[in-house]
């Protein structure tokens, strides 16, 4: 199957829907991303009984989250330390 003028046509209009459907929440994202926002846009294609399939999709992020924690562990006293043990020793 060739993938004609029509289609790439269709996926585009169908990537344009995509982006208008999510517009507000496109635009709240990029006023919490630092002026920078990633919009990943995939199409794909597949034949199946004689019909031509476009799939498309819109990934992005609208709130980012990180996070880390540490934790000392002394297997010898099975106790755990919240803070470096080296810490104290310098104080």
């Amino acid at each position: 199957m060739e993938i004609t003028d029509e289609i790439i046509t269709k996926t585009a209009e169908m990537i344009k829907g995509n982006l208008a459907d999510y517009q507000a929440e496109i635009s709240e994202a990029y006023s919490k991303h630092d002026e920078i926002l990633e919009i990943k846009i995939r199409a794909r294609y597949s034949f199946n009984k004689g019909k031509f399939k476009i799939f498309t999709e819109i990934n992005f992020v609208t709130d980012r989250v990180k996070d880390n924690s540490v934790v000392w562990y002394d297997p010898d006293q099975r106790k755990m330390f919240e803070e470096d043990p080296e810490d104290k020793k310098a104080a």
